[in-house]
Formats: structure tokens, sequence, C-alpha cells
């Protein structure tokens, strides 16, 4: 190729260009590289004493000499003559069919036909293969075209040609303007059910906010591109080949930016999770809680996500979960009577227990005297929630009666109607994000 060619001409050890490389035109004979493979200047030939070469190589301009004047020389072949005349007859018809506007088009072909100019006549060397030539196209019995038919002919195929042409334009513009994060710019509906944001308003806001920590240099999309991928993969859980199709990545590209964006992303956000006043929550305490339990500050609940089996048999103990008998991972969520999280654990392998987990996981630090904290009856940690001068409410135990009595069927029955309120919201992340109902690899 013409690369290795230029490679041994610099004469460079262990130095292969890359694609910033250049070569200074000082080096060329003419100044510039030339396209000819018979041309010095083909390749750089034009080094400093120092290389230990000469400044111009006499034989390979002799040799471009001879070739030059060998193509001068040569005698053209008839036949090539004749189809370059047609050519030039071909060529002058489109340009009068585009032009001549209310023209008859029999008049345009013949004086085309007669403006057309003619092959030059065969030497004496050619003169056996011209006859051969005239004689062929003299048997074919073909029954030529009036001029009329064929500038109708070529008129419509003009017409349909140019409107195939304007179809496959839109096409190729609606394609384009449908890929990446341009298919959602400026639609608030598209942006929800793409990435789960209420709006494009929104999505800029985050992108913003996100952006100046998730610059990766080399990256082949855009920053835009780039989140709207991770949004995609969070919000519809596609699959990593589909999210490389549409982005025209590869599969470990795809990997690698759901990985450094979901670091971004849990290290810029995780603010928005906070622990409320007291004040805070009684000021925003639904009626229902208000009868039931007004120092009530935080309702908390533990959730799963499936995940593949792990291939230790250390995590594979550690994971499995003896209720959705799957491998899982556990975490606690807390929410205030009002709806929001306020509390978010890391994740534990789905063999913990609730109460382990809560002790585990900081969330009885947070607890005030006073407080008071609901939950269900897998969670026994009334004596850990007493240290902190805070108080549990769960359902009652059948445990050592033979039956509840009235007092506490009605108390177990209220407190399960409020309670419910954290499973409501877990499922509304988890329906919201579907990432969370498939089993995460």
């Amino acid at each position: 190729s013409r690369c290795t060619k230029w490679v041994a001409a610099v004469n460079r050890k262990a130095w292969m260009p890359k694609g910033h490389h250049r070569i200074c035109s000082e080096h060329f004979r003419e100044g510039q590289p030339h396209k000819h493979p018979s041309h010095p200047d083909y390749v750089p030939s034009v080094f400093p004493i120092q290389y230990g070469r000469s400044g111009k190589d006499e034989a390979a301009e002799r040799r471009f000499a001879r070739f030059q004047k060998r193509q001068t020389a040569t005698v053209p072949n008839p036949m090539q003559a004749h189809q370059s005349n047609e050519l030039v007859i071909m060529d002058n018809l489109a340009a009068a069919m585009d032009y001549a506007d209310g023209l008859d088009a029999a008049e345009t072909l013949l004086s085309l036909s007669s403006s057309a100019p003619e092959p030059e006549p065969p030497t004496k060397e050619v003169a056996i293969q011209t006859e051969a030539v005239i004689q062929i196209e003299a048997s074919q019995q073909t029954v030529p075209l009036s001029t009329q038919d064929a500038g109708i002919q070529v008129e419509s195929l003009s017409s349909s040609l140019r409107h195939e042409n304007e179809e496959l334009k839109k096409q190729v513009a609606q394609l384009q303007q449908k890929k990446g994060v341009t298919m959602i710019e400026g639609n608030d509906k598209l942006t929800q059910t793409f990435t789960g944001l209420p709006s494009w308003a929104m999505f800029l806001h985050l992108f913003m906010f996100l952006s100046p920590f998730t610059y990766c240099q080399g990256s082949t999309l855009s920053t835009e591109n780039e989140m709207f991928l991770v949004l995609l993969k969070l919000r519809l859980n596609l699959i990593y080949e589909d999210l490389a199709q549409r982005f025209g990545v590869t599969v470990s590209t795809v990997c690698r930016i759901i990985d450094r964006w979901v670091d971004v992303m849990y290290y810029r956000l995780k603010f928005l999770i906070k622990w409320p006043s007291p004040d805070v929550v009684r000021h925003n305490l639904p009626p229902l809680f208000q009868e039931l339990s007004p120092n009530c500050i935080c309702i908390i609940d533990c959730s799963e996500v499936f995940i593949e089996t792990p291939h230790n048999f250390s995590a594979r103990s550690a994971t499995y979960s003896n209720y959705k008998k799957h491998n899982t991972i556990k975490f606690l969520i807390g929410t205030t009577p009002s709806g929001s999280v306020c509390f978010l654990s890391k994740c534990w392998g789905g063999r913990v227990s609730d109460k382990n987990l809560t002790q585990e996981s900081r969330f009885l630090r947070q607890l005030l005297p006073g407080d008071v904290v609901m939950a269900d009856r897998g969670f026994t940690i009334e004596d850990d929630v007493a240290l902190y001068g805070a108080k549990l409410q769960i359902p009652s135990f059948t445990r050592g009666k033979k039956q509840l009595s009235q007092r506490e069927v009605e108390l177990s029955q209220q407190l399960a109607r409020v309670r419910i309120h954290v499973e409501r919201i877990i499922g509304l992340i988890k329906n919201k994000y579907t990432i969370l109902l498939m089993c995460l690899n």
C-alpha cells in the first residue's frame, strides 16, 4: 500500500505513523505529493544529508518522463472513441432536458446528435479492428427508437428518480432526528417515557449538574447521549446489545459508560435522601397519622432485588434468600409519613435478617428521644430503638396468646393501613425504574 511505501521512504527504526502524524512538503520535489504511482512525488524522496541519501532521484524522474511519452504516443482504440462519443451525447442530452423547457424534445435530440464530436479516424494499424466492429454493429438487427420516444422515456425516468431521491432524503432526515438524545429533545412526554424524569427541562438541569464530573477523554459519544443511555438502562432495562445498536458503539463501551455514570450519580445525588427534622415531619403529617401516631418520624421496610447466581460459593450462600427462593440483594428503606424517602441503606446479601440489617445500617443513630418508628412484625428491634429514647410500633403478635384482644386487633389493622405506604413507595420506585424488577448481572 501507499502507507507502507511512505514508511519505507522515511526509513525510521521502529516507527509507525499515527492519525496525527504529518510529513512536511519540503520532502517532495514539487512541494506536495502526487497521486500517480509512477510520479517521483508519489512517496517523499527529498531528505537532508543526515539521512544518508541524495536530494534527487534522477532515475525516477527519467522513468516518469518515459511513462508520459508512452502515454501520449499510444494509439487510441476506435471502440473506446465510439463509447466516449456516446457518453458525450448522453451528457448533453441530460443537460438539454434540464434547461430546454418548452422546446420540442425531437429538435433538441437532433441538435445534440449533430453537435456531438465525431470520433477520430482510425489509423492503418487498427483498420482491420475498426472494420470488424462495423460489421458486428451492422449484424445486430435492432430497431432504434425515434428521438421523440427517447425523449419521453428519459423525461419519465428522470421524474421518477427525482421523486425517489426526495423520499430517501426525507427518510434519512427522520432517522437522523430520532437518533440519540434528539429523540426526546423538547418533548416532555417522551422524556418521561424514556428517562423517568418529569420534563425535558429537568433532563437539562440534571445534565448540567452531573456533566462536569463525567468527562472521559476519547469517548465516542457526546455527554448528553451518555446520560441518555444510562437513563434508558435504568428506566427500561434494555439489554446491552440493544443500547450498543441504538448508539452505534460496542457493548464494552456501553458497560464502561454505565459504570462511570452510576458512580457519579451516587456521589452527586445522594444528598437528596435527607433525614428530616421532627418539626418538619409534624408540620406535613397527614390526618390519618395525626390521629394514630402524631410523633411518627419514619416508616421502615426491607426490599430485595434479584441477582444472578454468583460463582463464588461463599457469595452464593450469603445472597440466597429463603423468602424469595433466589439469590438477592437486600436493602433497608425509610419514608416519612408524607411519602418522601428519608433513609436508604447499603445493599446486603439476601440471607441477612431484617433485624440484623437495621442494626448494622446506622438507621438507629438517626433517631431522637420521643420519635416513633413504624415497621412490620419482622423488625424485632424494640429494645434497640428504646436505647435511643424512641418507640417502635409494629402489629401485635399472637405468640403466647390464644387470640388477640379487640383493642389489639383494631390497633394492628390501623397500623397496617398506614404502614402500607412504604410498600407502595417501593413499588412505585421499582415500576418507574424497571431495572430493579429484573435480575441484575
